[in-house]
């Protein structure tokens, strides 16, 4: 009989932990989120930009208003994006506004673009900074941007 309960514990540890893995989620990667947020955000789509935003940060700039600044930033100039490829993610303790302290991942993009200022390809350096709400990846706003939209300004 002791052997009989023992075989009857083992099994049922082991329907335990098989249940616990098949429920617990791991967090997913933000690259893919980060890749498709900067390439939204460089052809002209700033609505998906503020639409990233964590939902404390939507309270300080409406989107309206962040549509415009975004624009003003970028002049006029049109941005095809020719590739986004990510060169790591670093996570890191930070205290951001509204939010406490949090830890954010910082993703580090390559991107190759052309552009209507110039007509040779260009590269430049992107990071998005994300938050990982339990459900989904949001972006977060640096104490220099929540500062100037809480004034009313563009950064």
């Amino acid at each position: 009989m002791t052997r009989s309960l023992q075989l009857l514990g083992c099994a049922l540890l082991a329907s335990l932990a098989i249940t616990a893995s098949a429920t617990a989620r791991a967090i997913p990667t933000p690259e893919p989120w980060a890749i498709a947020l900067t390439k939204a955000t460089l052809g002209g789509n700033f609505g998906a930009e503020w639409d990233a935003y964590h939902p404390a940060f939507k309270k300080v700039v409406s989107r309206d208003r962040f549509i415009a600044c975004e624009k003003k930033n970028a002049q006029g100039i049109k941005i095809k994006v020719r590739a986004v490829e990510s060169e790591g993610v670093l996570s890191t303790a930070a205290k951001l506004p509204l939010l406490g302290s949090s830890i954010v991942d910082q993703v580090k993009l390559a991107v190759i673009f052309s552009s209507s200022a110039s007509t040779q390809d260009q590269a430049t350096e992107v990071t998005v900074y994300g938050l990982w709400t339990g459900t989904s990846w949001t972006r977060v706003m640096t104490t220099s941007d929540y500062n100037t939209y809480k004034a009313g300004g563009c950064p």
